[in-house]
């Protein structure tokens, strides 16, 4: 009995300790059985834990030796301090602007960074910086710099001009007229070894000509009076610019006379500007770049220092040139919203051989430009030259402005004073017309063709809106038409060349009205009869390249009329005891100022 008893126990035991002590059998047996058990599991944990210790010293042991032996194959990083790519011109030091670097353990390691530098100051070529670093894992990172090195002055040589246009009109035009030559070579403008042809660094983007156009809209003109003077009759003030804005004025023009600012102190042949009178029209451009308005700067240069340029033609070239080219430095880095403008009157040229014994010629040199344009007066605007002295001047002016302002809008007055014939626009190309003007490229796109406009009200106009004769009238409107707005708008239709009216004016000059009009002065109704009329076409019936309507900018000349210089303030009443509520013309003015959205 007893034995069988222990069978079964034992095999109560065997089966697990919990069920024993639930099954309610020996207390004192199932606890000695149990407890054996537990030494055992225990002596097992405790076999475990050493193992596990020696394992984890193992494991210990080996992620050291691991990280000992483990390569860092992560390199530096290293980042250019300024531009990846320089363009210098060849008078310019190469300024080193350096880099940074950084590593995943190393941290900062700017400080081990080598440079290799293979520029060769004042030499013309391609070139290249190398930074490269290392950490200490032996990891390198390398970045290069591109700089290169052009003789910017080079780029804008006006040789092509002078050689294949210039010179071979002017030969072309000798045999023709043996006893009428033209006896003056190409002037070259030598640019002085001191003087800046670092381009400037203006604070926001270049504006494209179209953009430009569409910004300007119907600004105020006016000629700038030197001396400076605080209380001089034509001040220009902050207040100023904001009231020409509110009333929708869109854009300033200042005729600035160079000859008038000469320091004949510092040199006496005339071609040195007053540094401080730059500075003055500089405080003029910032006011209405504040203001966010496109402000031009339209040189008007006589030279009476060499008696209207009868004896002196090459002292005068180079004097207009010279007074451009600082112009354009002083300026450089002003913001694109200031313009210029060869708005070459140079009085004095149309009584010498610059104008009167100037020429017009066509020329076959294999370009065409404008294909199947041809202007009202059935001329195309191909391959011709005409007043090569003038185009030779501008072609320089042009040279020295653009080795400062290689960006900046200048509007390019074909034609020169005030015309509004857009019947020449002469090759004196960079290569080409095109090319330069940027019409079918973008290489040089920041010029806008600049037209007169006229300053003076069209009389035909007025005859025509006075006549009862429909075929009198309608004559006379296409002939008025043609003198002032109808060149610029037929130009840019057909080429979408973007075109600046520059003088939009309605100066009446008493004997023009009793030769003209027999006596009988226009009103003010018939100037805003005018205004109306002049600017329904050019806001209304220019059209872009996309076939999309677009609207001519214009400056409006008369600024004086309805603008109080003296009393910051706009003119009220009568004009010139001639015109009543002439605040009406300016009211008429602000209206299509406020057309340009």
């Amino acid at each position: 009995m007893n034995r069988l008893i222990l069978i079964v126990v034992t095999a109560i035991v065997v089966s697990g300790c919990d069920n024993t002590m639930q099954s309610g059998s020996n207390p004192q047996t199932s606890k000695t059985t149990h407890t054996t058990k537990t030494e055992q599991n225990s002596t097992k944990e405790s076999n475990s834990n050493t193992q596990s210790e020696q394992n984890s010293t193992k494991s210990s042991n080996s992620n050291q030796d691991s990280n000992k032996t483990k390569k860092d194959n992560i390199a530096p990083i290293i980042k250019l301090n300024g531009n990846k790519e320089l363009t210098l011109d060849i008078t310019q030091d190469y300024i080193e602007y350096g880099a940074k670097a950084s590593d995943n353990l190393d941290g900062n390691i700017t400080s081990k960074i080598k440079i290799d530098n293979n520029i060769n100051i004042g030499v013309e070529g391609n070139y290249t910086v190398t930074y490269s670093v290392s950490d200490s894992s032996g990891n390198i990172a390398k970045v290069v710099r591109y700089v290169v090195i052009k003789d910017r002055l080079k780029a804008l040589s006006t040789d092509t001009y002078r050689d294949k246009w210039f010179n071979k009109a002017k030969e072309q035009w000798n045999k023709q007229n043996p006893d009428n030559k033209y006896n003056f070579n190409y002037y070259t403008y030598k640019f002085p070894a001191n003087g800046d042809r670092v381009a400037g660094n203006p604070p926001d983007k270049p504006i494209l000509p179209k953009k430009w156009m569409q910004t300007a809209g119907l600004g105020l003109s006016k000629f700038l009076k030197y001396p400076f003077d605080e209380n001089t009759r034509y001040k220009y003030t902050d207040e100023l610019v904001k009231e020409w804005k509110s009333k929708g004025f869109r854009n300033g023009r200042l005729h600035v006379p160079l000859y008038a600012m000469v320091d004949l102190d510092k040199d006496s042949s005339g071609a040195t500007l007053k540094v401080s009178d730059l500075e003055k029209i500089k405080e003029i451009c910032e006011l209405f770049v504040k203001n966010g308005m496109p402000i031009t700067i339209s040189v008007t240069s006589g030279d009476p220092l060499a008696d209207n340029m009868k004896d002196d033609r090459e002292g005068t070239f180079k004097r207009v040139i010279s007074w451009w080219r600082q112009l354009a430095a002083y300026l450089k880095d002003e913001s694109y919203l200031v313009a210029f403008e060869n708005f070459v009157e140079y009085h004095g040229f149309d009584d010498i051989a610059i104008e009167k014994r100037d020429f017009k010629i066509k020329l076959d040199n294999n370009e065409t430009h404008y294909k199947g344009f041809k202007n009202y007066r059935n001329w195309e605007i191909t391959n011709w030259v005409r007043t090569p002295g003038y185009n030779n001047l501008v072609a320089e002016i042009a040279k020295v402005i653009r080795i400062t302002n290689p960006k900046r809008i200048v509007n390019y007055k074909p034609n020169g004073i005030g015309r509004v014939g857009m019947v020449n626009i002469t090759p004196w190309r960079w290569g080409s017309e095109a090319d330069y003007l940027g019409i079918n490229n973008k290489k040089t796109p920041y010029w806008l063709i600049s037209s007169g406009g006229s300053a003076n009200l069209n009389l035909d106009y007025i005859k025509a809106i006075r006549s009862d004769n429909s075929d009198e009238k309608e004559a006379l409107l296409e002939s008025a038409k043609i003198g002032t707005w109808g060149y610029a708008l037929q130009y840019y239709n057909a080429t979408h060349t973007p075109v600046w009216i520059a003088l939009f004016g309605i100066k009446v000059d008493k004997d023009k009205v009793d030769s003209k009009l027999n006596g009988v002065d226009v009103t003010t109704n018939e100037i805003i009869s005018y205004i109306n009329w002049y600017q329904s076409h050019i806001q209304n019936d220019a059209i872009d390249e996309n076939g999309n309507s677009v609207k001519i900018s214009s400056g409006f000349q008369q600024t004086p009329w309805i603008w109080d210089f003296e009393n910051q303030t706009w003119f009220e009443g009568t004009l010139n005891d001639r015109w009543e509520n002439f605040e009406r013309v300016r009211e008429t003015l602000s209206k299509w100022a406020k057309e340009f959205k």
